[in-house]
């Protein structure tokens, strides 16, 4: 997928209709769009299908690897796995930094819309 950092001055002159005040943003011209909700439920009935156990609502502690798997503490437990998807945000960094791995991460605004299309030809084709 392509991305670029995208000027103020470009936004505007090329994406945006008039605003008071950009200061830049992301532009993705091949990006498309899809059902997160949709996405996600599907994903998780295949991967629960293979065997995949999943746990939500979890305040991890620490992630060591231990006898070639991860070792997730979590109070005075510790869960044991071959292989772990990590949902953390920010946190992402403390947590996995025991296993050697290294995440870049920088804060960025965000905001996402949801809506029912009607007309597929008049929608927007591209995300900012």
């Amino acid at each position: 997928m392509q991305c670029r950092l995208a000027a103020a001055e470009w936004i505007r002159r090329t994406v945006l209709e008039p605003a008071r005040k950009v200061a830049g943003g992301l532009y993705f011209p091949d990006l498309a769009s899809g059902d997160r909700t949709l996405f996600t439920k599907q994903l998780k009935a295949l991967a629960n299908a293979s065997g995949v156990q999943f746990h939500f609502d979890l305040r991890g502690d620490t992630m060591n690897s231990q006898d070639g798997r991860v070792a997730l503490r979590i109070g005075d437990n510790v869960l044991h796995a071959d292989a772990v998807v990590v949902a953390a945000g920010m946190d992402i960094a403390a947590l996995l930094k025991n296993l050697g791995i290294k995440v870049l991460l920088q804060v960025v605004k965000t905001y996402t819309v949801k809506a029912a299309v009607k007309n597929h030809d008049v929608a927007p084709k591209l995300a900012l």
